[in-house]
């Protein structure tokens, strides 16, 4: 979803933080993950100054989960909300 759906959420939590959502939908050309984990997250680590708190929805678990690897040191928590994930059992 672009971050426009998420907008009331935002108002919410931004009395308590500082809130930065990502359009995962403006990344242009072929939608490989890297790409896309190097795009959104670019503007996320300029401006966060501090370990930040995430959380990820559908795809953007995904690039959450891809950000605390790359960025273990700049994550505090991360949160998962109804998204996709897999298991070695396959359960």
């Amino acid at each position: 979803m672009r971050p426009a759906t998420y907008a009331r959420l935002v108002q919410l939590l931004a009395t308590r933080c500082r809130v930065l959502v990502p359009d995962l939908f403006a990344v242009r050309g072929r939608w490989r993950y890297s790409e896309v984990l190097e795009r959104s997250c670019r503007p996320l680590i300029i401006s966060a100054s501090t370990a930040s708190a995430w959380s990820g929805t559908p795809s953007g678990g995904g690039i959450e989960l891809g950000f605390a690897a790359r960025q273990p040191d700049r994550v505090v928590e991360l949160v998962f909300s109804d998204t996709l994930a897999a298991s070695r059992s396959g359960a």
